[in-house]
């Protein structure tokens, strides 16, 4: 395009493609080479009505990695998310690798048993045996590199300083193909609404509305 070839900003404007997306192109190199530095830092806080302290754990990132600035004088480093009890819960919301959920399907196995994986219409199981010995199916709740936009927002923020205000995550949250429908919510909600006949009642009286 144009703005490629004089190597400025181009917003979209009478392109159609929306400035958010322009906006992630450009920086998203620089994200993903910041979080290659992702690490869980030990933090104490401290409960101010009763003084008690806890021991937690914060996202951290060096947002200058992909200036080549890893030195500790050049390095800017910014933190991720909230306090957390663990340091796999604090790197938890970073990493886009598929997800999945255990679900008890209420059958016994006998000890040392190997069980297969199996494909299922709506998403893919796999039969695993817990010390319970019960079977149960990991479903797929999230596929690969899927990110929330609350994440997403809180990424181009504090790493390249971009902000988007909430008309735009709106915008983001209405694009196609923006939608995670492995998500057990929507997965629920969908069959309540199309297959059990069900109305959302507020969105039946109030179809423009933006929020409720």
């Amino acid at each position: 395009t144009g703005c490629e070839e004089h190597n400025i900003f181009c917003d979209g404007v009478g392109s159609g493609i929306p400035h958010w997306k322009v906006e992630l192109e450009k920086n998203w190199n620089h994200i993903s080479t910041a979080l290659q530095t992702i690490e869980a830092v030990p933090r104490k806080t401290t409960n101010p009505s009763t003084g008690e302290s806890f021991d937690k754990f914060r996202a951290r990132v060096n947002a200058n990695a992909a200036n080549g600035k890893t030195d500790a004088a050049s390095s800017r480093y910014v933190y991720l998310g909230s306090y957390e009890d663990s340091e796999e819960e604090a790197l938890g919301c970073y990493n886009f690798d598929e997800r999945t959920y255990f679900e008890d399907t209420g059958e016994n196995t006998p000890a040392n048993t190997v069980v297969n994986t199996a494909e299922n219409s709506a998403c893919t199981t796999e039969l695993v045996k817990f010390n319970n010995e019960q079977q149960h199916h990991a479903i797929l709740c999230r596929k690969k590199n899927l990110i929330s936009i609350e994440t997403l927002t809180e990424l181009v923020s504090k790493i390249v300083n971009v902000f988007w205000d909430e008309k735009t995550q709106r915008e983001i949250a209405k694009s196609e193909g923006q939608l995670n429908t492995d998500a057990p919510d929507y997965l629920w909600i969908k069959k309540v609404l199309e297959e059990d006949g069900m109305v959302d009642v507020f969105r039946h009286f109030y179809p423009r509305a933006d929020s409720r």
